[in-house]
């Protein structure tokens, strides 16, 4: 029993240290992308604006002479960023 106390608590703390409480924050210019056929889902940190994620800046979203069709971007208090969008 004891055990499972500890891990709860060890989990409680990380959780705690992550950000904001949805798991959306990602620091700085850091994103996420997770790419399922020509869907694309992700989180950014602040330092994205919604025009480079629109613009697939750097191809970080969709890669190479793609663009980004579709885009849907959310905000959280901290500045980070979630996003959907199609890859064409």
């Amino acid at each position: 029993m004891s055990r499972v106390i500890i891990a709860l608590a060890v989990l409680g703390t990380l959780s705690a240290c992550g950000g904001s409480t949805d798991g959306t924050y990602v620091e700085g210019s850091k994103a996420i992308v997770n790419r399922k056929g020509n869907m694309v889902t992700g989180k950014a940190g602040p330092a994205w604006t919604d025009a480079e994620i629109a613009s697939n800046a750097y191809g970080a979203i969709c890669g190479p002479g793609q663009t980004v069709s579709n885009l849907q971007i959310t905000r959280t208090e901290d500045g980070s960023a979630k996003f959907s969008a199609t890859c064409q």
